[in-house]
């Protein structure tokens, strides 16, 4: 297991193995994803992980500034 995201799951799960099984969701403009993972010898058969990644800023225009309108009271 090299993937630093199935250690951490194994770590938390306290699972044997952990397995990528299918990516669920992609998120907006490619900031990552929602997968689910099938865990071996944990309680927990599966587990859904959201993962995001950070824009790069030489890529993305408007990286590192998101603005989320909120309702004016």
């Amino acid at each position: 297991m090299s993937n630093p995201i199935e250690k951490l799951i194994q770590q938390t799960t306290r699972a044997k193995d952990v397995e990528f099984d299918y990516a669920l969701q992609s998120l907006w403009s490619g900031y990552g994803s929602i997968d689910r993972y099938q865990l071996t010898g944990s309680q927990y058969p599966s587990v859904i992980v959201k993962h995001v990644r950070l824009p790069d800023k030489k890529n993305h225009p408007e990286a590192g500034i998101l603005i989320y309108p909120t309702s004016a009271n």
